[in-house]
């Protein structure tokens, strides 16, 4: 029911669009392309590209979420995508400021230029999110959070629309990556861009193709300078490589508008822009996407030191659970770590009545021994109310706390916070039963407790499993023994080993209370064939033979 009330609460976007600005095209190859151009290596510019499209492939920092994507992410959006709050440029001005600083304090090589992917993910922003056309770098109008463009659809997000803009954006984030190679990493900048100033940047009134119109423009190519046709280049063969179709959007009048842009075709336009300019340049194939960027991570000096386990109980009462965005923050004390939105780590229904849910938060600042942990609810959703039982955390190096609020997170009581005692929590081993969805059997070792024994699925004394570890990355082994739930390599047969290498799994929570055992090395789920356990590819999390029930995992 909750479920159904969100989506029909969600109607009232139903034009809305995602705020990932600038896509794919500027984002990532564009930002690779013009860090060649300034001078760094493609390894290097390859970081920086990866980390400026990552701000939209993370859950952790998109601007947008939920079904759909059209869930504004409010901090997410002020923080990394250029929709301040006050709906003010100077509120944008001074974030973009502040993260280039960032950039210029990181002392540690691959840490720099992830900020500076991370910075121009907001510098690009900050033209896409302006109310077009506009082109000024000082003087323009922003959107607000929590919509930001939504009513404006895509538009903003493609160079179509705003070419000029698009260019003066690209002209901007040259200077940057020129004063990065030069103050950063300490290399002459090519020369391709010294004393650079601004080409006229005139759309093309003579240009016939088809596509034309009035959301729909590209620029004339200014052969003025080498760097100037360079931009203008890039800039026209980005565009053409845009598809058009009729947009939905009532506000467009159902025009011919710019399609999101095709990865292959945007790689070709812009390789063939670099070589007429003579800039080397290697865009890849296929685009390995950073994707477990967290807003956390990016705070403050620290980036991506530690990492944070985290069960968040439920608790059995009438109406506990919640669809809700549920954010974490907590404290150490050495340190604190600003909100994390739970629900986007989460792939299955969360927050369920009598329910635990598992989390890792990677990639984080150390805090030292945890102090307190705090909770919010955005009350996005009706019957938002929360049943909270405890949190429990831990990270290397640090002992393990459970935070107990036993308490209802709802309005106008929309955040707990709950501090701890010094004494941990004591490590109570979880141990389990596996019982195959398929047949209804349990595992069981018919032919003995030993090395390199088969595993079954039929009559027979159940097997009780400690689990070892994280559910994200645990190992199982047989209780009062030390043998664990593994694999023959070659045949794919699960059986009993004597060493836990290579028999890794992360328990991925499915529907009506079954887990699908994904093995970690092998990448391959546990599924049942007659009467046997196999980690082949025919395992399906999707199908009963992929499916078990974990009986005592709490």
């Amino acid at each position: 029911m909750k479920r159904l009330l969100g989506a029909l609460a969600a109607l009232t976007l139903l034009f809305a669009a995602p705020a990932h600005a600038y896509e794919e095209d500027t984002h990532f190859t564009m930002t690779l392309v013009l860090c060649r151009a300034a001078g760094l290596s493609n390894a290097e510019a390859l970081t920086v590209a990866s980390y400026d499209q990552g701000m939209d492939d993370s859950d952790g920092t998109v601007a947008n979420g939920g079904t759909g994507g059209i869930i504004p992410n409010i901090p997410e959006e002020s923080f990394w995508h250029a929709i301040p709050k006050s709906g003010s440029k100077t509120e944008v001005l001074a974030r973009k400021k502040e993260l280039w600083d960032s950039v210029l304090a990181e002392t540690n090589p691959t840490k720099r230029l992830q900020r500076l992917g991370v910075f121009f993910h907001y510098q690009q922003d900050t033209w896409a999110h302006r109310k077009h056309p506009n082109s000024d770098p000082a003087t323009f109008d922003t959107y607000s959070t929590p919509f930001g463009h939504a009513a404006d659809g895509h538009q903003p997000d493609r160079p179509p629309f705003d070419p000029v803009c698009a260019l003066r954006c690209l002209e901007e984030g040259s200077t940057y990556a020129r004063l990065f190679v030069k103050d950063c990493v300490r290399r002459t900048p090519t020369t391709l861009f010294d004393n650079y100033s601004a080409a006229k940047g005139e759309l093309d009134g003579a240009w016939t193709d088809k596509r034309k119109g009035k959301f729909f423009n590209t620029l004339v190519v200014d052969s003025s300078t080498p760097a100037r046709k360079f931009f203008t280049d890039l800039i026209r063969s980005q565009i053409g490589a845009y598809t058009v179709s009729t947009d939905a959007n009532p506000k467009f009048l159902f025009r011919e508008t710019a399609d999101e842009a095709n990865y292959t075709a945007v790689k070709q336009a812009l390789e063939g822009a670099c070589s007429r300019a003579g800039v080397a340049v290697s865009i890849p194939t296929v685009r390995t996407k950073v994707t477990n960027l967290t807003t956390s991570q990016f705070q403050g000096s620290n980036l991506g030191t530690t990492t944070y386990s985290v069960k968040i109980y439920t608790g059995d009462v009438s109406g506990a659970g919640t669809d809700s965005n549920i954010f974490l923050s907590f404290k150490g004390a050495s340190g604190q770590i600003g909100e994390q939105r739970l629900n986007a780590l989460i792939t299955t229904n969360a927050f369920e009545r009598n329910q635990t849910d598992y989390v890792t938060l990677v990639n984080l600042a150390p805090v030292g021994e945890l102090t307190s942990v705090t909770v919010r609810s955005d009350n996005m959703y009706p019957a938002s109310a929360w049943y909270l039982g405890w949190i429990e955390l831990s990270a290397p190096g640090i002992a393990t706390r459970r935070f107990t609020f036993n308490k209802w997170i709802e309005s106008p009581n929309l955040s707990a916070t709950v501090s701890v005692a010094t004494a941990p929590v004591a490590a109570v081993p979880i141990k389990i039963k596996i019982k195959s969805a398929s047949n209804q059997m349990y595992v069981c070792a018919s032919d003995g407790l030993q090395h390199n024994q088969w595993l079954y699925c039929k009559a027979g004394t159940p097997l009780t499993f400690v689990v070892e570890g994280d559910l994200n990355n645990c190992s199982l082994r047989v209780d009062g023994t030390q043998l664990y739930f593994s694999y023959n390599e070659t045949t794919g047969a699960v059986k009993l080993w004597n060493t836990k290498d290579k028999a890794q799994f992360k328990l991925e929570r499915q529907s009506n209370g079954t887990y699908a055992l994904r093995n970690i090395a092998f990448d391959q789920y546990v599924w049942l064939s007659k009467e046997s356990p196999y980690i082949t590819r025919a395992g399906n999390a999707a199908i009963a033979s992929g499916r078990w029930y974990l009986e005592g995992l709490p």
